[in-house]
């Protein structure tokens, strides 16, 4: 950034002499040419920094998702001791997500197993007394509160992306660069 600004000054500094050697209209088409590119390149350069700020947010979505199915594998493990039946529909539920990647499905079937699996404890007692079990419940929760938060996040960042990307002037350096928006994720509520 600071060498954008020292080109710039350069770029006004030699302005000033070619305008007093010529013409005013060279100097003046000099002096916006200089200008459209330090425009552009700022323009990139918070386009970029937005699009960073989207990339981060994934990547910390992704290890919540990836954490979480691991909760979640050992839950059902608890779970099977005590209730076999469950513990086989949440198996079937896990095959599911297992090796999905994160997108609005996958996000909502993780969350919902993840309110199964704290609702668990209702159908024993004996389960609900488990430790380890409560542990796992707390811990499912917490992801589920991070994930919920890191998704707020990560819309608001693609939203704020997007409305500068749609935005003008910011549009014709987009248009030219081809750079795309990106889709928001959701989680359906059933």
């Amino acid at each position: 950034m600071i060498f954008v600004v020292i080109l710039f000054l350069c770029g006004i500094i030699r302005l000033r002499d070619l305008v007093i050697k010529m013409n005013i209209w060279t100097g003046l088409l000099i002096f916006l040419i200089i200008w459209l590119v330090v425009f552009v390149i700022i323009e990139i350069i918070i386009i970029r920094v937005r699009e960073k700020k989207i990339y981060k947010e994934y990547e910390y979505l992704d290890t919540q998702f990836e954490e979480s199915k691991a909760c979640i594998l050992e839950s059902i493990g608890i779970i099977d001791r005590y209730n076999e039946a469950e513990a086989d529909s949440l198996s079937k539920s896990y095959r599911d997500i297992k090796r999905s990647v994160i997108s609005n499905k996958s996000l909502s079937d993780l969350l919902m197993m993840i309110d199964r699996i704290s609702l668990s404890r209702k159908d024993s007692t004996s389960l609900s007394r488990n430790k380890e079990y409560k542990e796992m419940r707390d811990l499912l929760i917490n992801y589920k509160d991070r994930i919920n938060n890191s998704l707020d996040r990560y819309n608001v960042y693609v939203t704020n992306f997007n409305n500068k990307v749609f935005s003008l002037p910011t549009y014709l350096v987009s248009f030219f660069l081809r750079i795309l928006p990106y889709s928001e994720l959701t989680i359906d509520k059933e």
